[in-house]
């Protein structure tokens, strides 16, 4: 009996840091997501991968004309991996990578700087990019949402329940990633 409670007691002291130390790597692999997107969606940009006579980023990471592949299923171009393009959707809804979820924004809103602006012109992304890493699973696998846009700086916020970011929109209460 004694056995079992020393037990249970290291478990109560050890169980908890082992949640937070692995939230905080999955942090840590998410703030390196965003890069990792916008240097695929910078290298993306540089060629006409959509085969439309201009530059334009990629609106998906997986699928047709995505940082995956050219044509659905090929995962020809390879931009990222597949575990990361897997990742692409709402909590609950995608397998996440690490702990986390993503999504392709495509606007920015009033407090990114530039102000409020689509990036999407005629059904291509040819303004910008930016991105969001969502926890797949708030205060379990992080706490903190990840965004990064074509200026290069990656800002964290915990937002609580697993909120998506539906555009760009770092204000004041959102700080630079470390």
């Amino acid at each position: 009996m004694i056995v079992v409670t020393i037990i249970a007691l290291i478990a109560a002291i050890a169980i908890p840091s082992m949640i937070r130390s692995r939230m905080s790597a999955n942090e840590i692999n998410a703030a390196a997501a965003c890069k990792e997107f916008a240097t695929a969606e910078e290298i993306y940009h540089r060629t006409d991968y959509a085969q439309v006579g201009f530059l334009t980023y990629a609106q998906h990471l997986k699928g047709n004309n995505s940082l995956l592949e050219t044509s659905a299923g090929l995962s020809d171009l390879g931009l990222i991996d597949v575990t990361f393009a897997n990742a692409e959707g709402a909590p609950g809804t995608v397998p996440p990578k690490a702990g986390y979820v993503f999504t392709v924004l495509t606007a920015q809103g009033a407090s990114a700087e530039g102000g409020v602006t689509n990036y999407v012109a005629n059904g291509y992304m040819t303004v910008g990019y930016a991105f969001c890493a969502s926890p797949a699973s708030y205060d379990t696998s992080g706490r903190n949402t990840f965004v990064v846009s074509s200026d290069g700086t990656t800002y964290q916020k915990d937002k609580g329940d697993n909120v998506l970011e539906s555009v760009y929109n770092p204000d004041s209460t959102w700080t630079p990633a470390e």
